[in-house]
């Protein structure tokens, strides 16, 4: 019997076959990664907002003749304007030497590509476009050609006064003058076919003085970008709002993408010990906790695998105002507790930090909340932890809790109905956040910060600053990273009456020789608030409340005399 041998393949064959195999693997997995790209950028990509703006460009663009209507501030002053300029385009039929042409264009256009105008000065259009938006001095110099077959189009082209100062809020519109980011974009309709004045509450002045002492703040501290807002604690009007880096809205292609994020609203972040306003405001309004209660924070809370621990530790057992001046994790831990989770978070979500917030322009980010949320969610939530919201949506939070208990809903626009300012007028039960009795404490705990705690750099003579520090470290990959922080400090003015808003936010810092190496936020964005206080109330002309008039306010606090019973005696 023949003894059957197995064949041996050809090796070359064998590595050509392998090497087809290869390559339809690639081409299946490829098709699949495209398929899936397309689905995301050209359908889920197209949010209603989106689709609605196109079926809206259909409807308007016939009628556009290019002017957008003025977008101005709360003093009248322009923000965004639409300048009639003059285009340059061809009608090539008449174009006969189209080489010596394209050449002469070039010359006097240099960022012009000469090959390619060339072939359109050869092609025969009746229309072809050869540059936009003349200056007066390059019209006539393309007069001086005496080409046959050039000729002018009226055009509009968007104007920015401020510049890059209010780059976010405005935002920029494109060649075609349709918006494309902020408040051009969100009003875009309104501004392309109502001509008169869309008016911001936005203050240019308010605006240049919180982004100098921002920048200051992210220079002095060698940070890589940070955001600031200046809110009317009782309307919810925005009257600042900066993000830094920023960007040149006339020419917002140059820009690199985190130029055009805008941290105030698009950034979400973890918020850190200004979220303990929050957290104390729900112990007093819903636990039945005193200020007079007190708390063991003399070692680190255990939870499982979890050990909470305090940055500026007391190790001592304190009441509500001592664990709030102090900013103590663990004591807001164990007043969380006290709270329990359903109320807890029944509390945050009426506060607005699970949704995505409502606001004048659509570039805002969706919070992160935990899901499902857990009892140690609830416990680190209460000092800033496992939960990141937008900037926006920090300050108007922060907002009810001094303005006596009622939601505000952040606006830039500041147009309103009479049936808006009417219904304003009237405070619905259902944005009632907490009583008048736990926002005037929480006003007390504020006002002691600046006093005696954390919040000491914030303070102005005069103006009597309450406020809130907060540190948190950054979630990079799932960890948390000691040397990326997020540096804060919201502050409140004046808080006998509380009137404005501010926070400041420093995004990465790095401790140098007169913060004695830290990088939190009372070393680095309270300093940034007194400035901002500073500088906005000579615009404003607030008047300084007289020494008499803070020493009752801070004497009579009921939040001042528990701290001044408890605290430590020294020698």
């Amino acid at each position: 019997m023949p003894i059957l041998r197995q064949r041996k393949k050809d090796p070359i064959k064998r590595a050509k076959q392998r090497l087809i195999l290869l390559v339809v693997f690639f081409f299946i997995g490829f098709s699949a990664i495209s398929f899936r790209l397309a689905d995301l950028t050209l359908v889920n990509m197209k949010e209603p907002e989106q689709l609605e703006l196109s079926e809206q460009v259909q409807n308007i663009k016939e009628d556009f003749d290019g002017f957008r209507a003025p977008i101005i501030d709360a003093r009248n002053e322009p923000l965004a304007l639409s300048l009639p300029l003059k285009s340059l385009y061809a009608d090539t039929k008449y174009i006969k030497k189209p080489k010596e042409d394209a050449k002469a264009l070039k010359k006097l256009f240099p960022s012009l590509n000469q090959q390619k105008l060339e072939k359109k000065l050869a092609s025969g259009n009746r229309f072809v476009w050869i540059k936009r938006h003349l200056s007066p001095n390059e019209q006539y110099e393309v007069n001086r050609l005496g080409i046959p077959g050039l000729n002018f189009k009226d055009e509009y082209k968007r104007f920015y006064p401020q510049k890059n100062t209010t780059a976010h809020i405005t935002g920029y519109t494109g060649f075609d003058n349709f918006g494309l980011s902020g408040v051009e974009r969100a009003y875009n309709e309104r501004l392309m076919t109502d001509k008169t004045p869309l008016k911001l509450t936005i203050d240019h002045k308010l605006q240049h003085v919180t982004k100098n002492a921002l920048e200051t703040a992210i220079k002095d501290f060698t940070a890589i970008g940070g955001a600031a807002l200046i809110m009317d604690a009782k309307t919810g009007a925005v009257k600042a709002m900066v993000s830094l880096p920023d960007f040149d809205p006339h020419s917002p292609g140059d820009a690199k993408p985190e130029e055009r994020f805008n941290r105030a609203t698009l950034g979400v972040f973890e918020m850190g010990s200004t979220f303990k306003i929050f957290s104390s405001a729900a112990a007093l309004e819903f636990a039945n906790i005193q200020m007079t209660d007190k708390f063991d924070c003399r070692k680190p809370l255990k939870y499982g695998r979890f050990r909470i621990h305090d940055f500026h530790a007391q190790e001592r057992i304190m009441t509500v105002p001592e664990i709030f001046m102090h900013s103590s994790n663990i004591g807001h831990a164990l007043m969380a507790e006290k709270v329990g989770t359903e109320r807890f978070k029944k509390f945050f979500n009426k506060l607005g930090f699970f949704e995505k917030p409502e606001f004048d322009i659509k570039e805002v980010g969706h919070p992160l909340v935990p899901n499902p949320w857990r009892d140690i969610n609830t416990v680190t939530a209460s000092y800033g932890h496992g939960i990141a919201i937008t900037p926006i949506q920090l300050v108007a939070g922060a907002a009810a809790m001094v303005n006596g208990g009622h939601k505000v809903k952040p606006h830039l626009i500041a147009q309103k109905t009479i049936d808006e300012k009417n219904d304003d007028q009237h405070i619905h039960k259902e944005n009632i956040l907490i009583s008048t009795k736990t926002s005037d404490q929480i006003r007390q705990m504020l006002r002691l910060t600046s006093v005696e705690g954390t919040g000491k750099k914030a303070d102005v003579q005069g103006y009597m600053v309450g406020g809130k520090t907060g540190t948190a470290e950054k979630n990079e990959g799932g960890r948390y990273d000691r040397k990326s922080l997020i540096s804060s400090f919201l502050g409140v003015f004046p808080m006998d009456d509380p009137q404005f808003i501010l926070y400041v936010m420093v995004d990465e810092p790095k401790g140098n020789q007169s913060s004695y190496g830290y990088a939190t936020g009372g070393w680095v964005a309270a300093p940034a608030v007194k400035t901002i206080v500073s500088r906005m109330t000579s615009l404003l002309g607030m008047p300084p409340k007289s020494i008499e008039t803070i020493n009752n306010f801070d004497s009579n606090m009921a939040a001042y005399a528990i701290y001044q019973k408890n605290k430590p005696q020294t020698d």
